[in-house]
């Protein structure tokens, strides 16, 4: 399941940091922001963002490194 993958990914551990999974459901969900856009490779299709403003492209949502950096916050707390 993408939740799942995503938390891994996040460093969520499934078992010990199941009430951080809101972290994981918002990063999924989190709208691109402005002037990022989605696009795909002409070739295989994959997926990546750009950054019309300053010509900036990731592979990795925009939004990920606050999510990652957010449950590093809300871990600590925990422990």
């Amino acid at each position: 399941e993408d939740i799942v993958a995503y938390a891994n990914w996040l460093g969520i551990d499934m078992e010990k940091d199941a009430d951080l999974l809101w972290i994981a459901k918002a990063g999924l969900t989190a709208s691109l922001p402005e002037p990022w856009k989605a696009c795909q490779t002409g070739t295989d299709g994959e997926l990546f963002y750009f950054n019309f403003e300053t010509g900036e492209s990731v592979w990795d949502h925009p939004c990920d490194e606050y999510h990652r950096q957010l449950f590093a916050r809300e871990y600590a707390k925990k422990y």
